[in-house]
């Protein structure tokens, strides 16, 4: 029985700005086109940065420069679109530079894709500086209707009482 293969061909663009010395590949790889003493040419495999992005190393000139190779990808097969200057990685996988996982966006398309999309958010117990969790904070909600005062419940809980006032009030908290 026939089994048809979803493999993608490898096409080869010139980084722009760069052309003759760096190319990009539409699986998001990327390769030096020329030697230089202590470089070879080849494909490279960037390692990624503090925050999950792959970053290459660009020389033109004498001078360097560090770019992030998904902008470098969607440059070269795409070009830049002035009206969506940031880059949205579809499955969320900041690492994937695949173009099939890239699109320009907007900065609001794509705070929009990281929530509704992926579910990231640092609403709630997410937050870094998050004192309480949800399930406490429902708590709390309930403890008032059912008449425990504010000052009671924060100092139950050890937080101020305008946390609670917040809470109570869904000023705080408002996505539970």
């Amino acid at each position: 029985m026939p089994t048809e293969s979803l493999i993608e061909i490898e096409e080869w663009r010139p980084v722009v700005g760069y052309e003759g010395l760096y190319s990009v590949s539409n699986l998001g790889r990327f390769r030096k086109e020329t030697s230089s003493p202590g470089y070879r040419i080849g494909i490279r495999n960037p390692p990624l940065d503090f925050y999950g992005y792959k970053n290459v190393c660009l020389t033109k000139d004498g001078k360097l420069v560090k770019k992030l190779l998904h902008r470098l990808v969607l440059e070269a097969f795409i070009g830049l679109d002035p009206e969506r200057p940031e880059c949205n990685h579809k499955n969320g996988t900041k690492g994937d530079s695949a173009l099939s996982n890239l699109e320009w966006v907007t900065h609001t398309e794509n705070v929009h894709h990281a929530i509704v999309v992926l579910g990231k958010t640092n609403k709630g117990e997410r937050h870094g500086m998050a004192k309480l969790t949800d399930s406490q904070v429902l708590a709390i909600r309930e403890q008032f209707r059912n008449g425990k005062t504010q000052i009671a419940i924060s100092k139950e809980v050890g937080v101020a009482r305008v946390t609670i006032t917040r809470i109570v009030r869904r000023a705080n908290w408002r996505h539970i």
